[in-house]
Order: structure tokens, then C-alpha cells, then sequence
């Protein structure tokens, strides 16, 4: 049993420096306690039973620590602090067709209407909803 939990810790280091993704750290770690297990003398179901536990708790411990870290964390712009203001149309904004712009201080961004089904002609007048990436959300005046 020895080797077959050697054999899961190295495939799993390995695969964990190919693709620094975190993928496989945990079942290293699991294997690595199954391992101890076996050297202080536990039995086969108890050394499986440490390896899925183990296993199991890092997978969930990755997952809260990743979400916290990773949850959508907005970048503020300075075009943050143009919603809510009033531009002009340049493009006909027409959000099912995947159409549309407004010039937001002088750039054009790429414009979506918050009500996808209204289209919104060439040099109309709209407020500026949110920006969200290279995208921004107006509403018809």
C-alpha cells in the first residue's frame, strides 16, 4: 500500500508544478497523511478513509479561501464617477443586435441599453447606469 500512496503524492506534485492551478495539492497532502497512517501502523480502510477526509477538507478549505479571494472585486474607474450624468448617442444602441455606443468624455465606449428591448437612436440623449468592464449601461432619457 506503501507505493501506491508514494505513487499518488509524486503524480500529484507533479501534476500540481505543471499546471500551478492548485488542482491537485490537496490529494498530495491526503496521500502524504495516508502515508504516516500506514507507517504507524493503520490499516488499509484506515489509511483510504484518511485520504478521502483529508481530501475532502482541502477541497472545501480551497474553495472558501479562493472564493474570498477571487470574489468580483471591482476595480474602480474614473468613469465611475460619470454615472448618472447625461450623454449623447453615437451609434444606435440596439442591445439585442449587440449594437451600440456612447461618448462618455470625449472616448466611445461600447453601450448596452438596461432595457434590452427599447433601442435607442443616433444622437439621443442617455444616462450613463453603470459601467461594468469595457462596457456602458445607459438608460433612455
Amino acid at each position: 500500500m506503501a507505493v501506491l500512496w508514494v505513487v499518488i503524492l509524486v503524480a500529484c506534485i507533479i501534476i500540481e508544478v505543471l499546471t500551478v492551478a492548485l488542482v491537485s495539492i490537496w490529494f498530495a497532502v491526503a496521500a502524504g497523511l495516508a502515508l504516516c497512517a500506514l507507517a504507524l501502523g493503520a490499516g488499509t480502510t484506515v489509511q483510504v478513509i484518511i485520504f478521502i477526509i483529508a481530501s475532502a477538507i482541502g477541497m472545501i478549505l480551497f474553495k472558501k479561501i479562493w472564493k474570498s479571494k477571487l470574489k468580483d472585486k471591482k476595480i474602480p474607474t474614473n468613469f465611475d464617477r460619470y454615472i448618472g450624468n447625461e450623454f449623447t448617442v453615437v451609434e444606435t444602441i440596439d442591445t439585442l443586435a449587440g449594437k451600440g455606443a456612447v461618448s462618455i468624455s470625449g472616448q466611445i465606449w461600447t453601450a448596452k441599453n438596461v432595457n434590452e428591448k427599447e433601442i435607442i437612436e443616433k444622437g439621443s440623449i442617455v444616462t450613463l447606469v453603470k459601467i461594468e468592464g469595457s462596457l456602458a449601461y445607459v438608460q433612455s432619457k
